[in-house]
């Protein structure tokens, strides 16, 4: 069954955010249609997405995140690193 993606992100993120303060419960079956709706009149649209589309870029985020995630761990890692040289230097 094929879903709906917000072609707009911004637009998105900025109506969940008015959805979070308007409904004291969010997500909610009638804060998800509100969002949707006022998506929609102030001109979003959405692409249709399949289900194998959506798990493969859900699965191409996890990993960016995973990678992006090791890349600090080691620059973290090298910055410590080099300062224990200067601290051994003195």
């Amino acid at each position: 069954m094929p879903h709906q993606v917000p072609l707009n992100q911004r637009l998105w993120q900025l109506v969940i955010t008015q959805a979070k303060t308007r409904f004291a419960t969010y997500p909610s079956p009638a804060a998800s249609h509100w969002v949707h709706s006022e998506y929609q009149k102030k001109g979003g649209q959405f692409k249709e997405v399949s289900d194998e589309t959506r798990r493969q870029e859900i699965l191409a985020r996890q990993f960016l995140k995973k990678r992006h995630e090791r890349l600090a761990a080691k620059a973290k890692e090298k910055s410590e690193h080099k300062s224990d040289k200067k601290k051994d230097k003195k």
